[in-house]
């Protein structure tokens, strides 16, 4: 049909900018954010720069999550 190009190329486009949008929030918000608060109260006279701030916004959250786990892990089962 003539048509299924139209489609397809409407679906990928779509999908690609969900995508676009969930990288974008992760990312920015997620681990820039918390990347520039914690380096900016070490050092508060300096800008911290994106890719420092991503970088430890991003370990940050992997400690999180892994010291989350490990209490999970830890934690007795049953009552």
């Amino acid at each position: 049909m003539p048509l299924e190009p139209l489609v397809e190329g409407l679906l990928k486009g779509a999908v690609r900018w969900v995508i676009e949008v969930i990288v974008e929030v992760v990312v920015n918000i997620t681990f820039r954010g918390t990347g520039w608060v914690i380096l900016k109260s070490l050092r508060p006279r300096s800008e911290p720069a994106d890719t420092a701030s991503i970088w430890v916004g991003a370990l940050i959250w992997m400690l999180a999550v892994g010291g989350l786990l490990v209490l999970w892990w830890a934690a007795p089962v049953g009552d």
